[in-house]
């Protein structure tokens, strides 16, 4: 083999794996919008569980929001979701109910406070879903987001549809870290 063919060869070698393609949709409704996304992953769906529930986990993939427990229970947590910014203050709590057996997360807004110029989000339902997939664990998170009305609601919708693939990215970037 050649010097070059052989740093080639090297350099492929070493090359970081292509992480896995999230699969995402998200569209507006007449009172807001939705989102589903989802990605095959190699780990534990045990460990891709902890990873959707756990406190410590959900800090990691929730980008710019500050997160915080506010209550648990045996199979319910509630976190709060702090985002601030030039028009906003937001807090959100939600309540997510941990079904192990399910390998499922079910996520409601129970309350919050709401402050600036952005529509107020009046309801949140989501779910993660962790299956067999070929290839792996199909890890998925759907989320139904209503809104107020207001003059930033289009404006909010886009960003919040931004942020959704970004979201997924973390999410599926923390797994492979942490459930190999």
């Amino acid at each position: 083999m050649t010097p070059a063919a052989a740093l080639a060869a090297a350099t492929l070698l070493a090359a970081p794996p292509v992480p896995p393609e999230v699969g995402a949709v998200t569209a507006r409704t007449a009172d807001g919008y939705s989102f589903r996304g989802a990605v095959i992953l190699p780990g534990s769906p045990d460990c891709l569980l902890d990873v959707v529930y756990r406190l410590e986990h959900v800090r990691v993939f929730s980008g710019d929001y500050e997160v915080t427990l506010v209550r648990e229970g045996e199979g319910w947590n509630e976190m709060s979701f702090r985002a601030r910014g030039l028009l906003y203050d937001v807090t959100l709590v939600y309540r997510r109910t941990l079904d192990r057996a399910g390998r499922r997360v079910a996520i409601t807004l129970v309350g919050g406070k709401q402050g600036g110029m952005l529509p107020r989000v009046l309801a949140s339902d989501a779910s993660y879903s962790i299956v067999p997939a070929p290839g792996g664990v199909r890890l998925g998170y759907e989320q139904r987001v209503t809104l107020s009305q207001g003059l930033l609601r289009d404006l909010y919708v886009r960003q919040a549809t931004a942020e959704a693939r970004a979201f997924m990215e973390r999410l599926r970037d923390h797994a492979l870290r942490t459930c190999p």
